[in-house]
């Protein structure tokens, strides 16, 4: 996915009213998965995430993949994120009953 489609879905998942808990994010050549809140959508660069955590100035194109986790208590409400992701336009979503996940890549 490209520069703007990723600021654009960040910036979406910054300032949801759907999303209340921090996010599951995994970059390429990296097996590690972080649970970090998304960065504020003002703090977001052209081209890299802010100066903060999962990555400080990670580029975009780096990012393999993000995963908004369902919650039991209900903070996180996948299907009104997942509408306001699609009103974007296309993009690579897939949902689960445990997460809603956007792919940087298909491998």
């Amino acid at each position: 996915m490209n520069n703007t489609k990723w600021r654009e879905v960040l910036a979406v998942l910054a300032n949801s009213e759907n999303l209340r808990s921090p996010i599951r994010w995994r970059f390429v050549d990296d097996e590690r998965i972080f649970y970090q809140p998304v960065p504020p959508a003002g703090s977001l660069l052209v081209y890299s995430l802010p100066d903060m955590l999962p990555a400080p100035f990670a580029l975009y194109n780096e990012i393999d993949w993000i995963e908004v986790p369902s919650q039991e208590d209900g903070r996180n409400d996948l299907d009104k994120l997942w509408s306001e992701l699609w009103g974007l336009g296309f993009l690579p979503l897939s949902r689960s009953n445990s997460c809603l996940r956007i792919t940087g890549y298909i491998w």
